[in-house]
């Protein structure tokens, strides 16, 4: 596959191991193998990752609706000695099908460090086992033991964002929405990393399957495998944010996204949508990257500018 001509040099480096393995890639395909590999990755990470002085993880085990078991990973500063802090709630992202929340155990110790909150992720059941709204009434019962029980948790239910990367940012978006329609709770903000909004991107067989990291292809088995063969809760916005009619008296918004991610259109989209509606909106493009270029380059130079401007964000948004 051939690298695009305005691609980050430091991410073009950083890409070459990558496309030697297209079989890690390929959802579609090996969806088995590709979890293997990717908790593999997972495993290394965490191996080689040692938590920060001063923070501590504890998970949190709890049996919502469905009855089974769902766990919610915390990272705390110790500091805080059960004190009541703002709370971040992160969703991982696999395109619905990948990954776990022990994924993000590093992103959640730099929310933790950087604004001496809690950082929580929610292990949601993946599809294609699990389809909607399985997953999402996962990520939303979690949330909403989390803030019932704000005071066992040392939780200030008036400092809470939710978070979500890629297609945690797709339940993320329907999070902001059944939070405002079913609950009182007021979240203060969403945090939406290059997130997967809309079905109908790249929806006809072929259609997109040049972007990198996560093409065409996969996005359509993604979609698929959430929504089921019928395809009949395509028009639902809890489970397709980008079908809401309504976005009136969601939190304020931050969307980042590459300017060579397949996502970055229906991003521009959704991003105006809100501030049509009245909803305070950042839209962050960075030229010349593509899906899930922080997590590939971490410390190439735009990964960290994006990290930055993301924890920038959420100071703003919760007092931090």
């Amino acid at each position: 596959m051939q690298l695009p001509k305005n691609l980050d040099p430091e991410l073009a480096v950083a890409l070459e191991p990558v496309l030697a393995h297209p079989e890690a890639l390929n959802v579609a395909g090996d969806l088995a193998g590709v979890r293997a590999m990717r908790g593999a990755m997972t495993d290394e990470v965490l191996a080689s990752f040692a938590m920060p002085d001063g923070l501590t993880q504890r998970n949190i085990n709890i049996t919502p609706s469905s009855g089974e078991k769902l766990k919610l990973v915390m990272v705390e500063p110790m500091a805080l000695h059960g004190e009541s802090a703002p709370l971040i709630y992160l969703m991982h992202g696999g395109g619905l099908v990948l990954g776990t929340a022990d994924q993000d155990i590093p992103l959640l110790a730099e929310f933790a460090q950087a604004l001496q909150c809690r950082a929580v992720s929610v292990d949601y059941r993946l599809a294609p086992e699990t389809t909607f709204p399985g997953p999402i009434d996962d990520c939303f019962e979690g949330l909403v033991y989390l803030l019932n029980n704000a005071g066992d948790h040392g939780i200030d239910i008036s400092r809470v964002a939710v978070a979500g990367i890629s297609a945690g940012g797709t339940l993320a978006a329907a999070l902001a929405m059944r939070m405002r329609d079913e609950t009182t709770y007021a979240l203060a903000a969403q945090c939406l990393i290059y997130p997967m909004l809309d079905q109908r991107t790249a929806a006809e067989p072929g259609e997109g399957d040049d972007f990198l990291i996560w093409p065409g292809e996969s996005n359509r088995f993604g979609w698929q495998s959430y929504l089921g063969d019928d395809n009949a809760h395509a028009t639902n916005p809890i489970a397709v944010p980008s079908r809401a009619e309504s976005l009136g008296d969601l939190p304020s918004a931050y969307i980042m996204v590459g300017g060579l991610d397949l996502f970055l259109d229906e991003n521009i989209d959704y991003a105006r949508r809100l501030t049509a509606a009245d909803v305070p909106c950042e839209l962050h493009i960075y030229p010349g990257c593509v899906h899930g270029f922080d997590a590939l380059a971490p410390d190439a130079n735009v990964s960290r500018r994006s990290r930055r401007e993301v924890l920038e964000f959420l100071a703003r948004s919760l007092g931090c």
